[in-house]
């Protein structure tokens, strides 16, 4: 997969998180410690499941 589209669709990602975040701490069910704790943690799993899927959709001769 392309680094500009790998690079621009965890950056959207990253922004619906921080919006969604946004909301939750203004209606007071998370603090702001534990909303960006959450996004962190949030980012590092899509991360580690989109080089998964990433590199075991890639033909053989290209993964290497």
């Amino acid at each position: 997969m392309n680094q500009l589209v790998k690079d621009s669709a965890l950056s959207i990602v990253r922004k619906l998180l921080a919006i969604g975040a946004g909301y939750i701490v203004a209606s007071g069910v998370l603090d702001n410690a534990t909303a960006e704790a959450a996004i962190a943690a949030i980012m590092t799993l899509v991360s580690i499941g989109w080089g998964i899927v990433d590199k075991t959709n890639r033909p053989a001769a290209e993964g290497k």
